[in-house]
């Protein structure tokens, strides 16, 4: 406010009209006062929003000066939704499947912030990892994400023992509605399969045969293991090969567990 004139300005009274008074309040220089001519007072409102919505009132300023009494400033202002970060996570299950021992699988997720405000993400961790067998290789730890960007967290499973495992990542952020996101994990670690060939019996005895004949006798070789078994040659060795002969089953073949070939 600013007394233009030649003579002292009065200001007896400053108060806020209009239709949202209520929104506003003045918090300095509402004070009555006296302005020598080209002195000047300020005036300090403040907009506290009730709701979202467009909102108006006036500074009203009651004086001595003969033209304008009552002057009148506008003020109007909207309120809006706050700025704030929205997680938004996915997949929230990776499944690893089913993984040998001493082998390893790589299953990734990723974190996007849709809302208009950045995305603080505190932790990245396990809150649920009791054997040890995840891990996380890349994307983790405390990041900023930026509204309309994403990230990508990728997480390691290593079976060292067998049977089924179960983990879970927390993702700690400043969302207001979801401070923890969470990514569940499902893993199998599984021996690793491996043929086993046996043979019954395990050796032939013909024992004494009269010479021009030719008996035979047979050997049953069986896969015991759980994996195929791939025969890929069957000959005689030894010190006499030639006075023996494989007359049948000495082909190559391929065993399923449990299988046999006479």
């Amino acid at each position: 406010i600013k007394n233009e004139g030649d003579a002292d300005l009065i200001i007896s009274n400053i108060y806020l009209g209009g239709s949202n008074p209520t929104a506003f309040v003045i918090t300095a220089g509402g004070q009555p006062s006296t302005l020598n001519p080209q002195a000047t007072q300020t005036v300090t409102i403040q907009f506290t929003p009730p709701n979202i919505g467009n909102f108006s009132t006036g500074i009203m300023i009651v004086s001595n000066d003969p033209d304008t009494p009552l002057a009148g400033i506008a003020v109007t202002a909207e309120a809006m939704e706050e700025a704030k970060p929205k997680i938004v996570v996915g997949p929230t299950l990776l499944q690893f499947g089913n993984v040998e021992i001493g082998q390893k699988a790589l299953r990734g997720f990723q974190i996007g912030n849709t809302g208009d405000a950045t995305l603080k993400v505190s932790s990245i961790a396990f809150s649920n990892n009791p054997t040890e067998q995840f891990s996380i290789t890349t994307g983790g730890g405390a990041q900023n994400i930026e509204p309309q960007d994403i990230t990508t967290v990728e997480v390691l499973f290593s079976p060292t023992i067998a049977g089924n495992t179960i983990g879970q990542v927390r993702i700690v952020s400043n969302d207001p509605d979801t401070p923890n996101a969470y990514v569940a994990l499902t893993g199998v670690g599984v021996q690793k399969t491996k043929p086993k060939i046996t043979a019954s019996p395990p050796y032939l005895e013909f024992g004494q045969v009269p010479m021009n004949q030719t008996p035979t006798l047979s050997t049953t070789i069986k896969n015991e293991g759980d994996a195929d078994l791939i025969i890929s040659n069957i000959y005689l060795g030894g010190s006499n090969p030639t006075a023996f002969v494989i007359t049948a089953g000495g082909q190559p073949s391929t065993l399923n567990p449990q299988a046999t070939q006479t």
